[in-house]
């Protein structure tokens, strides 16, 4: 009873995860929901032209690791300057 239950549970898990992956489009034909992994629309029969693959492009954000350095530089130099002060001021 309870690997029943067990087996039910991890293949509808499956399924869900299956269904995770898919995208919806709609058939260019009939305008209806398909899969955009089908050959061929179900409803309709109209094939499915494949979509290259689109080139990944990677953006670099150079300015990001810069603006975060200069950030941290700021905090260092404001340190420094409020020891000196502090070093200068307490002889008085």
């Amino acid at each position: 009873m309870i690997c029943d239950i067990k087996q039910k549970i991890l293949f509808f898990t499956l399924r869900i995860n299956q269904f995770k992956e898919m995208a919806i489009i709609k058939c260019p034909e009939c305008g209806k929901d398909i899969s955009e992994k089908a050959a061929h629309c179900i409803h309709c029969g109209c094939p499915i032209k494949p979509r290259p693959a689109q080139p990944v492009q990677v953006v670099h954000q150079e300015g990001c690791f810069l603006k975060t350095l200069n950030a941290g530089c700021l905090f260092v130099i404001v340190i420094v300057v409020l020891i000196v002060l502090n070093a200068i001021f307490s002889r008085f």
